[in-house]
This record gives structure tokens, sequence and C-alpha cells, in this order.
């Protein structure tokens, strides 16, 4: 019985001392409040980090870039339903890159057929010295979403081809022959 009231003794004091400690960290602190473009900025880094993570996890359960460029692919081509032409598939593609702050797209050539536009890579900055985010590579990431768009592309019935010319992804999206 000594020993309780010893020990009770001993921790009261302890306890009252985190009581009293928590009650004086309870005091109100604002949140803070983002601009539009400060918003912009975190919900277009959001996408990024979880395109990112998604090619990263595919990585670590020894799948390639290419398994989740085709994964994703599958996942959201039924959303492209309706787009019937080549322009269409730019329209849409244009619609997603604009969420990208300091994303530019030039047209080259247009057709009812195909379309040809090139677009920068603003994400780059992203990919900090070592080169990657996350794990993944600047390579790695353009890979997955050129595979991604490949396979939206032969979905909808188009040929899609990208290659790099220095800053920019050089696009072209063309109809299939039939």
């Amino acid at each position: 019985m000594n020993k309780i009231k010893l020990m009770t003794f001993a921790i009261l004091p302890l306890l009252t001392n985190v009581a009293l400690s928590q009650e004086q960290n309870n005091e109100k602190r604002p949140l803070p409040e983002l601009t539009v473009e400060q918003k912009w900025q975190r919900s277009n880094w959001l996408v990024d980090a979880f395109l990112v993570a998604g090619i990263n996890q595919a990585k670590s359960n020894g799948k390639t870039v290419k398994y989740w460029g085709e994964f994703m692919g599958e996942l959201y081509a039924p959303s492209w339903e309706g787009v019937k032409t080549p322009w269409g598939l730019l329209r849409g593609m244009y619609a997603n890159y604009q969420l990208t702050p300091g994303c530019e797209i030039e047209m080259i050539k247009q057709s009812n057929d195909a379309v040809t536009f090139r677009i920068n890579r603003p994400y780059k900055s992203r990919f900090n010295d070592s080169g990657k985010l996350y794990g993944v590579s600047l390579k790695e990431y353009e890979k997955g979403l050129k595979i991604f768009y490949t396979y939206i592309a032969n979905h909808l019935g188009f040929n899609y081809s990208q290659r790099l010319d220095g800053d920019w992804n050089v696009i072209s999206i063309r109809n299939k022959k039939r």
C-alpha cells in the first residue's frame, strides 16, 4: 500500500505537468490561406508526385514503366470515349497539360487526319540535382506518360508518336489507315 501511495505521489506531479502543458499548447494558430496561384502550384505538384509514386510502386513490385503506362492507359481509356479526331485528343491532352504552370503548346501542323504539336517540359525542375523524384527519373516519368497517351490513342483508333527535341516533346497524332 505504501508503494502505491509513493508511486502516486511520484507520478501525480508528472501527470499534472503534462495536462498543464497540453492546455498551454492549445492556443489557436492560424492556418495558411493560399492564393489561387499557390493552390495551382501545389495541386500540380501533387499530381506529379502521385504519378511518380505510381511508377515507383510499380517498379518496387518488379513491374516496368511500360507496365505502369499501359495499366494507367487501360484504366483511363474509357473516359476518353467520344473523342473521334486527332484534334479531339489534342484538345483533351491540352486540357490536362494546362494544369502545369508554365506549360506551353505550339501547333506545328494540322489537317483533318493529323495534328503535330510541341509541348515544353516545365515539370523537369521537379527532378532535382539527383535527376530523380521519389526514386523515378525524368526519363522514366516521360516514358510512362508517352506509353499512357499511346495507349489512349490506340484505343481511340489513332497512331501516336512522341520524341524529344531539346526542351520540347514533339507529338504527332494521326488517324490509323483503315
